[in-house]
C-alpha cells in the first residue's frame, strides 16, 4: 500500500472508533444544549483537526470552482442529517439511533438502484 494511502486507512480508521465517544458525548450535551450549537461545534472542532493534520503534511488545500454550488448543497444535507440525528439522540437510546442513522447509507443505495437505475460498479483490480 502507499503510504499516504496507508496514512488514510489509519485516520479513517481512528474516526471510526472515536464515533461511539462523539455520539454519546453529542447525547449528553443535548440535554442543556440546541442541537445546532453541537452540530457547529462538531464540525469545528473537526475542520481544526483536519487543517492541523494538513499543515502537519504540508498539503495544499484546493477548492474547485466549478463545483461549489454542488458542494455547499452536499454540506447543508450532511448537516441537515447530523442536525437530526443530535435531536434524535436526546429522545430515544443511543444504540438505537445511531443503528437507525447507520442503515441511511444503505437506503441511499437502493432508492438510487429504483429512481435513478444505477447499476453496481465492479472495482477496478
Amino acid at each position: 500500500m502507499v503510504p499516504r494511502m496507508q496514512n488514510g486507512v489509519i485516520l479513517i480508521l481512528l474516526s471510526i472508533s472515536l464515533t461511539p465517544i462523539r455520539d454519546a458525548l453529542s447525547k449528553h450535551l443535548g440535554e442543556n444544549n440546541s442541537p445546532m450549537f453541537i452540530v457547529f461545534m462538531r464540525y469545528f472542532i473537526a475542520g481544526l483537526i483536519a487543517l492541523a493534520i494538513v499543515r502537519f503534511q504540508r498539503v495544499e488545500i484546493e477548492f474547485p470552482r466549478h463545483a461549489r454550488a454542488g458542494s455547499v448543497f452536499r454540506t447543508a444535507l450532511v448537516i441537515g442529517a447530523m442536525t437530526m440525528l443530535i435531536v434524535v439522540l436526546s429522545m430515544i437510546p443511543l444504540a438505537n439511533a445511531v443503528g437507525r442513522f447507520l442503515v441511511a447509507p444503505i437506503i441511499a443505495m437502493l432508492i438510487s438502484v429504483v429512481l435513478l437505475h444505477k447499476k453496481r460498479q465492479h472495482p477496478v483490480p
